[in-house]
C-alpha cells in the first residue's frame, strides 16, 4: 500500500501559492521525509492513521475521556507529520491552535502507560481561565497581587476604577497575533492592533500615572516561525523594513506601542512563556524592579 503524499512541486503551481512559505516548507519537506520512514517501518499510511481517527472506537476515546490507545497516538503522529497537513497548519491565523505542533508532536509520550507532565506539557494544555480573576503570586518570597483581565473592549474601561493603587502595569500581548483577526469585527481589526490600542487606553489613564509600565511580548518563538509565511505587511501597510527579518518586524512592533506613550518609561520584554527558566527570570527581574521604585517613591531608597 502506498503513502499518499502531497509533493512540494505540486504545491508550487497552485495559482494562490504564497512563495514566502518556501523556507518553511524546506523544513516541512524533510519532516515529511522522516515521517514516511516511519510509517514504512510501522506499516501504517496516512490513509490508514485518517481511518483510525475517524472511526467510531476513536472518537469514543476522545469524548468520553478514555485512555487513547498506542494505535490512536500513531495515527495522529503519523497524520500530523503529513506534509499536506503541516502545509496547512502554517497557513493558520487562529490562536487557539498554538499548542498543536507540541502536543501532537509529543502525542506517544503523553498517552503512554505511567504518563506525567512535566510543566512544559501543563503550560501548553493552556486553558483560558475566568474573564476578570485576581490571582496572588508569590515570587522571591514576595507577595505579588494581581488583578488580571482579559483584553477584549469593553472589560478594561469598566475595571479601571479598581486600579487606583495598582503600582505597576503589566501588559503582555502575542508578537504572533499580527495576522489573527478579532471574530465578529467586520473592519479586519488583527488582536495586535487592539492590543495596541488598550495599551494606550490603560498606559493613559489619569489612576495608572504614577504606575510602573512593563510590556511582555509573547510567543517570540511563533513569531519567528510565522514571518517566513505570512508577511507581516499584509495587516501593517506601513512596515517597510525587510519582509522577514525577524529584527525589523520585531521593533517595527515595539515601536507601536511605545508611540502610545510617548511620555512614559516603558519595559520592554520579548519573551517566550513556555520557557519557564527564562520566565522566572524575567519576572524575579521585574518584581525586583518594581519593589525598588515604590521604595524610592516613598522616599525609603
Amino acid at each position: 500500500m502506498s503513502r499518499s503524499r502531497i509533493s512540494l512541486g505540486s504545491i508550487q503551481e497552485q495559482p494562490n501559492f504564497d512563495h514566502e512559505a518556501m523556507p518553511i516548507l524546506n523544513h516541512v519537506l524533510l519532516n515529511e521525509q522522516k515521517a514516511m520512514a516511519t510509517s514504512r517501518a510501522g506499516m501504517l499510511t496516512v490513509e490508514d492513521a485518517v481511518k483510525i481517527l475517524q472511526s467510531e472506537a476513536t472518537f469514543r476515546q476522545f469524548s468520553h475521556g478514555f485512555k487513547v490507545s498506542s494505535e490512536v497516538a500513531a495515527a495522529v503522529r503519523i497524520f500530523w507529520d503529513d506534509l499536506g497537513v503541516q502545509y496547512c497548519y502554517s497557513q493558520c491565523s487562529d490562536d487557539q491552535l498554538d499548542s498543536c505542533s507540541y502536543l501532537f508532536s509529543h502525542v506517544q509520550r503523553i498517552t503512554s502507560p505511567g504518563y506525567l507532565p512535566t510543566s512544559t506539557d501543563m503550560i501548553h494544555a493552556y486553558i483560558r481561565g475566568p474573564s476578570n480573576s485576581q490571582p496572588e503570586l508569590f515570587i522571591n518570597q514576595t507577595r505579588v497581587e494581581v488583578l488580571d483581565i482579559v483584553g477584549q473592549k469593553g472589560n478594561c474601561k469598566k475595571l479601571l476604577h479598581l486600579f487606583e493603587d495598582v503600582g505597576v502595569i503589566v501588559f503582555v500581548a502575542a508578537l504572533g497575533s499580527y495576522d489573527q483577526v478579532l471574530q465578529g469585527d467586520g473592519g479586519g481589526t488583527t488582536k495586535l492592533l487592539l492590543a495596541i490600542e488598550l495599551f494606550g487606553k490603560i498606559c493613559n489613564h489619569a489612576a495608572l500615572a504614577n504606575a510602573s509600565t512593563v510590556l511582555f511580548l509573547n510567543k517570540v518563538d511563533l513569531f519567528k516561525q510565522k514571518i517566513n509565511v505570512r508577511s507581516i505587511k499584509m495587516y501593517l501597510p506601513e512596515y517597510e523594513g525587510v519582509p522577514n527579518s525577524y529584527d525589523d518586524t520585531r521593533d517595527f512592533i515595539v515601536k507601536k506601542f511605545l508611540e502610545q506613550v510617548p511620555s512614559r518609561k516603558v519595559d520592554v520584554h520579548l519573551i517566550q512563556a513556555t520557557d519557564v527558566e527564562n520566565m522566572k527570570v524575567v519576572l524575579e527581574s521585574v518584581v525586583s524592579a518594581a519593589l525598588t521604585r515604590s521604595l524610592k517613591a516613598v522616599a525609603l531608597v
